[in-house]
């Protein structure tokens, strides 16, 4: 949010900053995801994350579009859509399982050819 709201010698560093995490982001992301899965069904759930991660890129920029008119200023409707970011950890601990020291067996069984 503070990308869209600082000017000078700081805007730099947000760049950086967004650029390191955005990257240690889609790693976790990626290795999360494929856990989850039975090694039969991975390439089916990585597909279906990325349509999801497209079609969240389009909702995105359609809620964007859809705030402008009441803000006035797309620099101010991208840091408040922003906000929602702070709602994916409460997401990821109500309902995503606890995969630390579990095997991969446990998490995710290949019971498609047994």
């Amino acid at each position: 949010m503070l990308l869209y709201n600082v000017s000078g010698g700081f805007l730099p560093v947000l760049w950086m900053l967004l650029i390191f995490f955005s990257l240690g982001t889609s790693v976790t992301e990626g290795t999360y995801s494929a856990e989850m899965f039975p090694t039969a069904q991975r390439s089916t759930a990585t597909s279906s994350r990325a349509v999801m991660s497209n079609l969240g890129a389009i909702a995105g920029l359609a809620a964007i579009t859809a705030l402008f008119p009441v803000f006035g200023s797309i620099w101010t409707a991208i840091p408040v859509l922003a906000t929602l970011c702070f709602l994916v950890p409460v997401i990821v601990g109500l309902f995503f399982p606890e995969t630390a020291r579990r095997k991969l067996e446990e998490i995710a069984p290949d019971d498609a050819g047994h």
